[in-house]
């Protein structure tokens, strides 16, 4: 049980430095300098046009999204790892949403509703792929019996 739960956490850690990744290389490639020691990216947006911060911003969701188009292409989401590392990339969409319905709009001005909206619907059809294992079988009375195999 507890290596499930630590294999599920290593997922989840491993999906937060793709996010932070995606960052640095969308970062990299626009020429923008962020503070990893603070981890404060607002330090930067102030030097920054808002079409790059956007750009940064959306990177992390960028590789995210392929990587999960790796992770249940393969069929990791049943493991776990993928598990967890899919966890991630399905909560942290939302919770950006959250934050910024929340009042925290300085933090994601460069973000538009639009991209909010894009990654919420990735999540949404990340969840929807992970676990779409409905199968409907006919049982022995002439009945059908629906069934549910959950991924994680």
């Amino acid at each position: 049980m507890f290596g499930e739960f630590a294999q599920f956490a290593f997922g989840f850690l491993l999906a937060i430095v793709t996010h932070e990744s995606g960052h640095a290389i969308a970062a990299k490639a626009y020429n923008v300098e962020i503070d990893w020691q603070t981890v404060v990216v607002s330090d930067c947006m102030s030097a920054c046009t808002e079409g790059k911060m956007r750009k940064v911003a959306n990177g992390a969701f960028v590789l995210s999204a392929l990587a999960n188009r790796v992770v249940i292409a393969q069929g990791w989401e049943r493991n776990p790892v993928g598990a967890g590392f899919l966890s991630f990339n399905i909560l942290e969409p939302y919770s950006y949403e959250v934050r910024y319905q929340m009042g925290n709009k300085a933090d994601f001005y460069h973000m538009k509703s639009l991209d909010r909206a894009i990654w919420m619907t990735e999540a949404t059809v990340t969840a929807y792929q992970a676990n779409k294992t409905w199968q409907i079988l006919p049982t022995g009375n002439g009945g059908v019996m629906l069934t549910y195999n959950r991924g994680f």
